[in-house]
């Protein structure tokens, strides 16, 4: 028995906030970094500059990916010759993840190992989906920032000149640099897409301070490859190939479902079809939540709720991940793409699936 209730989602208006650095063009590698503001802790004048040394060596430490600290030293006379090798080599053992790293110039680190509270936060970031991307963010002794992205195709050629050019700026001091590979990093809400506001009648009024009127959020912003498309907001990449319009599943199989088998998903599901989905070179698919579906959801559209890049596309109510809660266990959550509404169907049901993958993976 179909059981069946429609409910308009909440649309929440958000406040992006980004910690502001300075100016990253004179740190750039091979792109050309968004400029940022000087931050509040940075100097209003510039440190009177000592006498160079005529040798330089910096203490590193580095905590990878995976948790593991390494250290070491490198010395120099001239920034440009600084041996950055040990980096690059890092950098190539792993296709996303997140570096932190300290590095000393000219004095005794009296720090203790690398922490999270040691870096400032991060700022929005999108990846170049057809190389690899390279994000850094630099805070000097002197609390100055710097940020700026690279793309990539070897680490062995990658550019990371923008780190002896902050070098030659200072005699001694801590630099805290974080580096993020392949990585994605969000300052808030993704857009909705409404650009106009409705009265109870369906007359348009601007003066109704919704989503219309606000406009806020992260911008929609997508590529495609391979019948996938990559959402850039988010950082999420979706199926979008024949199937979104010709397959269709159950939440659960008809036995455990007659079982009261209700969170096992085994057996020819929506979930198992996502699990096993090769598609555009990768094998991690999984069956969206129903917040993750909901972001590609555009509702300053009807009819077919979603941006034009999605070539496959319908107005039918397709499953989430997410199980209904409660009383009523033997259901789970749809979203519909004719007007971006959201209901709940029985879990023995045939609905269409979308599946989606996260990018940096």
């Amino acid at each position: 028995m179909l059981n069946f209730k429609w409910l308009t989602p909440l649309l929440l208006v958000t406040s992006l906030i980004m910690l502001s650095g300075c100016d990253t063009s004179s740190l750039a590698g091979n792109d050309n970094p968004e400029p940022t503001t000087s931050p509040t802790t940075a100097p209003t004048t510039s440190p009177t500059p000592s006498p160079k040394p005529e040798t330089n060596i910096i203490t590193y430490k580095i905590i990878d990916p995976d948790g593991n600290l390494h250290k070491g030293e490198e010395i120099y006379s001239d920034p440009e010759e600084l041996n950055l090798d040990f980096l690059k080599d890092m950098i190539n053992e792993y296709d996303y993840g997140r570096f932190l790293m300290t590095v000393d110039l000219n004095e005794v680190s009296d720090a203790e190992d690398i922490s999270d509270d040691m870096f400032i936060d991060d700022v929005p970031v999108y990846l170049n989906i057809d190389s690899n991307t390279l994000n850094y963010t630099i805070q000097t002794p002197d609390n100055m920032v710097y940020r700026g992205q690279i793309s990539y195709t070897d680490a062995d050629d990658i550019d990371l000149d923008f780190i002896p050019k902050a070098l030659e700026q200072y005699t001694n001091g801590r630099f805290n640099i974080i580096l993020s590979i392949n990585e994605t990093q969000f300052g808030g809400m993704k857009k909705t897409g409404q650009t106009k506001s409705y009265d109870e009648n369906g007359s348009e009024d601007m003066s109704i301070h919704d989503d219309g009127y606000y406009q806020a959020g992260v911008n929609r912003s997508y590529s495609r490859s391979n019948d996938t498309v990559h959402d850039l907001a988010t950082g999420l990449m979706w199926q979008d190939n024949s199937d979104i319009l010709s397959v269709k599943k159950q939440w659960l199989t008809d036995e455990n479902y007659k079982m009261e088998r209700f969170s096992d998903t085994s057996g020819d599901t929506a979930t198992t079809y996502c699990d096993r989905l090769v598609l555009g070179g990768y094998s991690d698919w999984r069956l969206p939540s129903i917040h993750e579906l909901q972001t590609i959801v555009n509702y300053g559209k009807n009819g077919q709720a979603m941006d034009t890049i999605f070539r496959y596309k319908s107005s039918e109510a397709y499953w989430t991940s997410t199980s209904n809660s409660g009383s009523y266990i033997r259901g789970a959550w749809t979203v519909s793409f004719s007007l971006g509404t959201l209901g709940y169907y029985d879990k023995n049901i045939e609905k269409p699936v979308r599946c989606v993958r996260d990018i940096q993976k």
